[in-house]
């Protein structure tokens, strides 16, 4: 099976938020099963900012996890 990713950069971000466009993604990833969203992550510790990437996926409770 193939696997489909796209990017939102601040997806996480948004879903924090709880923006309105997330159900969207959150949608596209329910939908179809091997879509993934490829997502930057900021861990802050103290003054210290760390960028991740993460690789996102739609969970069977429809809930999504990385």
């Amino acid at each position: 099976m193939s696997t489909y990713v796209g990017t939102s950069q601040i997806y996480g971000k948004q879903t924090e938020q709880l923006n309105p466009e997330v159900a969207d993604i959150a949608m596209l990833m329910q939908q179809h099963e091997a879509f993934r969203v490829a997502i930057i992550e900021t861990l802050k510790e103290g003054r210290v900012h760390t960028d991740y990437s993460k690789l996102v996926k739609a969970d069977d409770n429809r809930k999504d996890k990385s």
